[in-house]
């Protein structure tokens, strides 16, 4: 009780811990700690979880820009094999859109899947020539953690 009047912020802390794991018992603190420290920075990427790969595909999907992918792929210089490598290796993946996407950060790119039915489909691709100062700071404090 005495940290619940005396120390607001590690109270904040510990009760959102609490919640995170009884809402996500399969997931770990440092996911958390991840989540916490960069909403700290005012960057909310969705919710923090260990990566979890799952069998995606790299097609034209979505009625603004179906080729999207492909074009980043190009303009970038990424493979189909870099892209998987991206999940494959990602030290931490943020969950967003009620589980429609998801986020996988590697410390070599980013990749993003979206959820089709009942397929996974690449969205887009960056690697880490590309990483911009908050995919920076976001590769920061996860490797912090992870």
């Amino acid at each position: 009780m005495k940290i619940k009047y005396n120390d607001s912020e590690k109270w904040e802390y510990y009760r959102g811990l609490k919640n995170y794991l009884s809402k996500y018992p399969t997931s770990e603190k440092l996911y958390y700690d991840i989540q916490y420290e960069l909403k700290k920075y005012g960057i909310k990427q969705g919710v923090a979880f260990p990566s979890k790969r799952e069998q995606a595909f790299i097609l034209p999907e979505g009625k603004k820009e179906p080729y999207h992918i492909m074009h980043r792929m190009f303009e970038r210089g990424i493979r189909d094999d870099d892209i998987r490598e991206y999940m494959t290796n990602a030290k931490c993946m943020f969950v967003q859109w009620q589980g429609k996407r998801r986020v996988y950060y590697s410390d070599k790119g980013v990749c993003v899947i979206t959820k089709s039915d009942d397929d996974w489909i690449f969205k887009t691709a960056w690697t880490e020539r590309d990483f911009d100062e908050s995919t920076e700071l976001i590769m920061e404090v996860i490797n912090k953690y992870a």
